[in-house]
């Protein structure tokens, strides 16, 4: 088999990802489903990626997987054809990282990330096509470069002229003082910016309050079509990560 460019994309995604729907590889990487699912099956057969039904595992942690199925609107009989995709064997026991990540327990807040990253990707990437995101392995490599260690990594890091975005997804309420803890650890941190996407208005209702002190916070609902923060109210996406004002900051030429 030879390995295209776009065989090697998928990889990489998966690396960072650790799970994918097919219809979300479709999306993102091939002209159509029928293509997708044929090179899929070829990368399948080279050992290269594998695919998990998901029925497979619902015994396992039977809690996580009803709001999986209910979450990508999938009923019925259409439930045990439901696959994820994620690196083959081989590939993953190379990387603990993607290891952990493509494991069933994290496979819900994976399957959902990959939308946000999506919907963060189409307000960025047009307007700033140098931007690139980060993973979690290359976030943990720089902890002795940025001196971040002991801060929490986030779901997701834009970066744009050395200039980093954090976005994290949240879908349920946590300990009130962790957040503040949180919070307060991403004021003092690098980050230009950090959005919080949540799953509905009275989760971001609960945590913008808690986020009154921090006016780097802003939160998304999953949509992501504006950001929320108790300093400035709503705002565009790019009028809350106020890129070119961070750019001048810097002394970086817009």
């Amino acid at each position: 088999m030879r390995i295209t460019n776009r065989d090697t994309e998928i990889l990489e995604f998966l690396y960072k990802q650790g799970v994918a729907l097919s219809s979300q590889l479709s999306a993102r990487f091939f002209p159509s489903d029928d293509a997708c699912k044929i090179r899929l099956s070829t990368m399948i057969k080279a050992g290269l990626i594998e695919s998990v039904r998901i029925m497979d595992y619902q015994d396992v942690i039977p809690s996580r997987f009803l709001p999986l199925f209910q979450k990508l609107k999938i009923y019925g009989g259409n439930r045990a054809k439901l696959k994820v995709y994620r690196l083959g064997a081989e590939l993953r026991a190379k990387e603990k990282h993607s290891q952990t990540i493509a494991t069933p327990i994290f496979w819900m807040h994976q399957l959902e990330l990959n939308d946000v990253l999506s919907k963060v990707e189409g307000y960025l990437k047009e307007k700033y096509p140098d931007g690139y995101f980060l993973c979690d392995s290359n976030m943990r490599r720089e902890e002795g470069r940025y001196g971040t260690k002991g801060i929490q990594v986030p779901d997701i890091v834009w970066r744009y002229k050395d200039i980093d975005y954090a976005f994290e997804y949240e879908r349920n309420f946590k300990n009130e003082m962790d957040y503040v803890f949180r919070f307060s650890n991403y004021q003092k941190s690098r980050y230009a910016k950090v959005i919080y996407v949540v799953e509905n208005e009275k989760l971001m209702a609960r945590l913008s309050k808690l986020a009154m002190a921090f006016p780097k916070i802003g939160f998304s609902m999953f949509y992501c079509k504006d950001v929320f923060s108790y300093f400035n109210g709503h705002q565009s996406f790019n009028e809350f990560l106020a890129i070119e004002k961070h750019l001048q900051a810097q002394g970086i030429n817009v």
